[in-house]
């Protein structure tokens, strides 16, 4: 069962107090509440809580059901934890009972039958994708049509102006979020979307009180419970056949480790060589415990630095001076989250420009001629106008460079997280992004706005 946060309140209490009572005490493993605030974020956040989002590379990716999609070591703890199910409901005989008696009927226990059911994954990128379309059919047929707004767009200049102040201002609907960062703190984004997540019962249309009746007599709910603490997975506070991949667990970095990666913390390799990336070379580097440091010598290429944060190496030129052939490298020992996720403040700058781009060529289509008036010789008014044409994503650089959408982005990231700067505290974090944006790159700038707001909503 899906409760949402909202309804939650409104949920029969005698309901919550059975349910607890007689199912959720009989849980012995971690317990994933999407309500918790310490959890809310989780599979959503990199351990230093920095924004991610699934990478959906189908090499790392396994289909369990319709709408089950997990990460590969995910599915190798599950198989594991299924094997040992089966093997201990041979040994244990009568002791794991297949059926029950409650009430006055025979029940069947929940290990009779454990397989991947039906989930609720969805594609984040794709919800994203869906939720930023109902926006722009907002922005586009309501807002500035309202008192013909559209009219005043004459050119490319005029939507950027009217999006952005739309973007940044009050009515600017709460569900959604322009930035990839911002967008995983909301509502619509949910453990589901993260692959790490499986059902093992048919529990979507049970309410509070159908799960109680369901688990509450059962003998093997606390066995399936064990079972599920011993190979890393957690089991959802209102579904009790909902798992989710404890990451921080020993099991469950074990299996990472087997496909080839590893929880920040189980990384030792601090000094070393990067891997060759797209360019053909490598790069010795050095790292502290937080996975932070730089490459320090190119090895069969011009010299060059990347700065690595969080165990990830930031892309950059292999030639500084002409900044051709952007690259990057990976680091000896890969982090989990950079194999499986991408780091979203790495994207979003670039993801805003394709997005304003791309919405105000459709405007264009929508409203191709702009109608106006002009007075003539006798003040009369004459119809004129002109036809609005699109623009290519090398003019738009041409129209506003790098700084622009940088300044916009920290303001609209400090919207989207409600965070409110002194005039001197917003001039010295623009002011670090800057320069990290002309000594390095504008991703790196970029990564200078997600550590001030991290800094501020979780440290």
């Amino acid at each position: 069962m899906d409760i949402d946060a909202n309804v939650l309140e409104f949920v029969n209490q005698e309901q919550i107090q059975l349910y607890d009572y007689y199912v959720l005490s009989k849980i012995t493993s971690g317990i994933y509440d999407p309500h918790s605030q310490k959890q809310s974020l989780y599979g959503k956040v990199d351990n230093n809580f920095n924004p991610i989002i699934l990478k959906e590379d189908p090499t790392n990716l396994v289909s369990l059901a319709k709408q089950t999609i997990v990460l590969d070591f995910v599915a190798d703890a599950f198989q594991a934890l299924i094997t040992h199910i089966e093997e201990t409901k041979v040994k244990a005989g009568t002791r794991l009972p297949m059926n029950y008696s409650s009430g006055n009927s025979i029940k069947p226990s929940m290990i009779n039958t454990l397989s991947p059911q039906s989930g609720k994954y969805s594609s984040p990128r794709k919800l994203y994708d869906d939720l930023l379309d109902n926006l722009f059919e907002y922005f586009s047929t309501d807002f500035i049509t309202f008192k013909n707004r559209h009219k005043t767009i004459k050119n490319f200049k005029d939507f950027v102006k009217a999006f952005t102040n739309f973007t940044l201002g009050d009515m600017f609907p709460e569900y959604f979020a322009l930035s990839y960062s911002g967008f995983l703190g909301r509502q619509a984004v949910t453990i589901d979307n993260t692959g790490i997540v499986i059902r093992v019962q048919d529990d979507l249309d049970h309410d509070l009180y159908g799960l109680y009746e369901k688990y509450k007599d059962d003998p093997t709910l606390k066995f399936f419970s064990n079972a599920c603490r011993k190979h890393g997975f957690l089991i959802h506070r209102f579904s009790p056949s909902t798992i989710i991949a404890d990451l921080s667990s020993p099991a469950m970095r074990k299996h990472m480790q087997i496909r080839g990666s590893k929880i920040d913390g189980d990384i030792k390799t601090k000094m070393g060589e990067t891997s060759e990336g797209g360019m053909g070379h490598r790069h010795t580097f050095a790292i502290d415990a937080q996975g932070d440091g730089q490459t320090i010598e190119a090895i069969g290429a011009p010299n060059h630095t990347h700065k690595i944060v969080a165990y990830e190496v930031k892309p950059v030129a292999a030639e500084p001076n002409t900044g051709l052939y952007v690259h990057a490298h990976e680091l000896p020992e890969q982090s989990m989250f950079m194999k499986y996720y991408d780091r979203t403040c790495n994207m979003d700058i670039d993801n805003i420009k394709k997005q304003v781009l791309d919405m105000y060529n459709t405007f264009v289509e929508m409203y191709p001629f702009n109608q106006t008036y002009k007075l003539g010789a006798k003040n009369e008014l004459i119809p004129s106008g002109h036809y609005r044409k699109t623009i290519t994503m090398d003019k738009l650089r041409g129209l506003y460079p790098d700084d622009f959408w940088l300044k916009y982005y920290l303001r609209l990231r400090l919207k989207e997280e409600k965070i409110t700067l002194s005039p001197e505290s917003y001039k010295k974090v623009l002011k670090k992004a800057r320069e990290a944006h002309v000594k390095d790159n504008i991703m790196m700038a970029a990564s200078v706005v997600n550590a001030e707001i991290v800094k501020r909503l979780h440290y």
